[in-house]
């Protein structure tokens, strides 16, 4: 039970009673109880999944740092989302540095002829609207060292029939 009172004042002004009042807060408490109980829970199974995605970070973090290949990730848009550290070598630039920028824009390529590849023909853009592409005969540009030879493979990233991405 709870209990409270509230002092009565007479015509003066002056308290001349109490009333007193009380109410039964069982299921109050209980159900306090059971939003502890529920919120523990849950704070448990957060922790849980919290060490979980963690973990799955930590091991996709090895698999793209021990390949031997460069890799580049983005999302549907072309934004660069990853770059492995043999990419960031063969490229020279730092993941930091071109995280969030378009691939198209970061990373100049050209073809057998020495011409700049349009952004409409980079297959990339032909990935991200969901069909595998390889290209052979293309360059890529180092910032400082001029242009070395590349095949290139990019490959859409579909969740739930959607394009999320390419690698």
């Amino acid at each position: 039970y709870y209990y409270y009172g509230v002092p009565l004042k007479n015509q003066d002004g002056e308290i001349d009673s109490l009333l007193l009042m009380s109410e039964d807060i069982t299921e109050r408490k209980e159900l306090e109880s059971q939003v502890r109980e529920y919120t523990k829970g849950l704070e448990e199974k957060v922790g849980e999944r919290t060490k979980d995605i963690e973990e799955a970070k930590a091991k996709a973090e090895a698999l793209l740092a021990s390949l031997g290949e460069g890799m580049i990730a983005t999302d549907k848009d072309g934004k660069l989302i990853a770059l492995n550290p043999v990419a960031e070598k063969m490229l020279d630039m730092k993941s930091e540095d071109v995280i969030g920028k378009l691939a198209v824009d970061v990373i100049e390529a050209i073809d057998e002829n020495n011409i700049d590849i349009p952004n409409e023909q980079r297959i990339l853009n032909i990935a991200l609207k969901g069909e595998p592409a390889t290209l052979n005969t293309m360059r890529y540009k180092k910032r400082d060292d001029g242009y070395f030879p590349v095949a290139v493979t990019w490959t859409p990233v579909m969740l739930e029939g959607a394009v999320a991405g390419a690698v």
